[in-house]
């Protein structure tokens, strides 16, 4: 290492001395300056005695194109010299690079650095994206002309019927349901017959079922997750509810993110509600997406009507398309991931708060499920903003001068923002959401989420010990893995409940 490198970014190059984090102001091939408080700094001076004595010292270099840190335990330090600035000390150290691993490490991470400044200074987003993490930047400059146009010709490659046959072979109870998220959708769901209704949601997306699927659909879903405005009056909301039950709907409530204007308006509609599922003997699921909504719901008078879902906007998880491209992931990568239902400190306090099921959405990316779910397709939430970029594009001109509206004449109704093709992306209402074709065709993906924790990603089934335990008596699991990998295991009829059927429902949501 020829150079002297000084004041190289944190996340590109940090270490460890004596057990703790210091900031790498300087670094050569055989010195490194380091910046600490004043308190540390005779520390070290004093652990270092008569400038012998070894300092345990660990280097951290980022590797880009691996995607981690490379720590290297420098094995013979010692401390040089102390400079005193007002506010910190700088400390130089001498260590020994054995083998040249530092400067190796050390000036990849500089020419990479180097190149992403230049690309990022000098050229288009897309194609710094391109070089950076071989993106399609040729494919961004194809654009939909319109949602509407989008959706049916993303849905129209797509036979929509495999989903109902995919799922039946793989979940006992099912359950299947519409999201009814915006006024014109809930309009005509109060117009129209329901049968008639049922059709029309689906032939609007492009998607054409069989006479018999479209007579499973036995759910619905009332509001919306992101948008408040969306979310129907009150008076509205118990129409809606009242013709879903008189045609043996199953009722779900969706709400969003609660504002500090709308407690009361929710206090006084739970109660609506209170009386509703007592004089229908009934109950109602709600899916909560604010923590304040959870603690109100936390009462007794509530849990002897209402069944707790956890909506996606507090059930959070990375599924934005482009991070197989960010993250350079593997398809070892997208298999039990986790987010903070996998915590059990936070899994036990949503017990304690009686949520007893989830909101999951379809992304390629595959989550730890701990409790039941359901799950939202072909479509999946990326990004939500609390305040809506669309009102701020559409009304001053860019989509950063947003502000709080509570009037905002719905205009999501008529605009989106369109995004390249090839990412089967669409901003709607204040959110962004992206189109997620393995879930229509792919059984595995089913098959995945009953027994996440008996999945072997490397061979994309079920693992022998899952089968050891009785958790598995699909014939098409049993003919297809059984025969080449266990052959010779007793397959029992019993199941285990809790394992096999995470999955209690479907959502459809063409938005």
């Amino acid at each position: 290492m020829n150079e002297i490198y000084e004041l190289l970014p944190e996340s590109m190059l940090n270490c460890v001395v004596n057990g703790r984090e210091l900031r790498v102001v300087r670094i050569s091939d055989s010195e490194l300056t380091i910046r600490m408080t004043k308190e540390h700094s005779d520390s070290i001076i004093k652990y270092s005695g008569d400038n012998t004595s070894p300092l345990f010292v660990i280097i951290n270099i980022y590797d880009y194109y691996a995607g981690r840190y490379d720590s290297i335990i420098v094995k013979k330090t010692s401390y040089k010299s102390i400079c005193h600035r007002k506010y910190y000390d700088e400390v130089t150290l001498e260590y020994l690079d054995e083998d040249n691993i530092i400067d190796t490490k050390l000036t990849a991470a500089v020419n990479h650095y180097w190149r992403y400044i230049m690309l990022k200074s000098e050229d288009y987003d897309n194609t710094f994206s391109k070089y950076m993490c071989n993106y399609p930047e040729d494919k961004d400059y194809e654009y939909p002309e319109d949602f509407v146009s989008q959706r049916e010709k993303i849905c129209a490659g797509y036979d929509f019927n495999k989903v109902f046959n995919n799922i039946e072979s793989e979940i006992d109870k099912k359950k299947y349901a519409i999201k009814i998220s915006n006024y014109l959708l809930y309009d005509s769901f109060l117009t129209m017959n329901i049968k008639d209704y049922i059709v029309k949601y689906f032939k609007d997306a492009g998607v054409s079922l069989t006479k018999d699927n479209y007579n499973k659909i036995n759910g619905v879903y009332i509001g919306n997750s992101f948008c408040p405005n969306l979310f129907p009056d009150d008076d509205m909301l118990i129409k809606m509810i009242n013709k879903a039950h008189d045609n043996n709907l199953d009722i779900t409530v969706e709400c969003s993110y609660m504002r500090q204007d709308d407690i009361d308006r929710y206090i006084k509609l739970f109660d609506k509600l209170i009386t509703w599922c007592n004089e229908n003997s009934v109950y109602i699921r709600i899916v909560v997406n604010d923590y304040g909504m959870l603690y109100m719901l936390n009462d007794d008078r509530y849990r002897e009507y209402f069944i707790i879902s956890l909506g996606v906007l507090i059930n959070k998880y990375r599924k934005d398309p482009r991070m197989k491209y960010k993250n350079r992931l593997t398809d070892k990568d997208m298999y039990n991931v986790k987010n903070a239902m996998s915590n059990e400190d936070y899994l036990n306090l949503m017990r304690e708060y009686k949520v007893s099921e989830c909101e999951y959405e379809s992304n390629p990316i595959r989550y730890d499920m701990p409790l039941k779910m359901a799950l939202t397709i072909p479509f999946y939430q990326t990004n939500t903003s609390g305040n809506c970029p669309l009102y701020a594009k559409l009304v001053n001109g860019e989509r950063g001068r947003q502000k709080a509206v509570i009037n905002c004449g719905r205009l999501c109704e008529k605009k989106v923002f369109l995004y390249p093709l090839h990412l089967n992306m669409v901003g709607r209402y204040n959110s962004i959401f992206a189109f997620n074709e393995n879930v229509i065709d792919d059984v595995e993906y089913y098959r995945y989420y009953n027994f996440y924790k008996d999945y072997d990603s490397d061979k994309n089934c079920i693992t022998k010990d899952c089968i050891a335990k009785n958790c598995i008596t699909n014939d098409y699991i049993t003919k297809d893995y059984i025969t080449k990998e266990c052959s010779g295991i007793n397959m029992s009829e019993d199941k285990r409940e809790a394992d096999s059927n995470r999955i209690s429902r479907i959502v459809f949501d063409f938005l």
